[in-house]
């Protein structure tokens, strides 16, 4: 396994100390992981896994557009919004010459598109977590 794949691991498990100069290691050997498949020491800290999770969802896409944990909410809305811009698009381009009205709308689409995007990315990570999780149960 590599470092990043041991790390989904590590970060979770109780036994896991910091080292300044090593970063992450096992508290029971003082070294960096190295285990292939499972470790044999592993125990979950349930609250480290919680907020480990809560940090992906939060630090998906900007921090401009949406809800930091609700994917549904974000894809549902980020929808929304860009079917708002191109009916107001549409609108405005037989209503009016003003190009200003286009920027304003384009940017609706635009936030709506982004908003969406980060709901899609944080389902990809609830999805895998919940993988993870019904893994762990077996």
């Amino acid at each position: 396994m590599k470092r990043e794949e041991h790390l989904e691991f590590c970060k979770i498990c109780r036994n896991r100390e910091f080292d300044f100069h090593k970063g992450l290691l096992c508290g029971l050997t003082n070294e960096l992981a190295n285990f292939e498949n499972n470790c044999e020491t592993f125990e979950k800290d349930n609250e480290a896994e919680e907020v480990e999770f809560l940090s992906k969802m939060e630090n998906t896409g900007d921090h401009i557009s949406g809800d930091d944990f609700d994917f549904k909410k974000n894809k549902s809305k980020g929808f929304d919004k860009m079917a708002l811009g191109i009916v107001l698009t549409a609108v405005s381009f037989f209503i009016s010459d003003y190009t200003g009205v286009y920027v304003v709308t384009f940017g609706i689409i635009a936030y709506g598109y982004r908003q969406h995007s980060r709901g899609v990315e944080q389902e990809k990570i609830f999805m895998k977590e919940k993988e993870k999780s019904e893994k762990g149960k077996n």
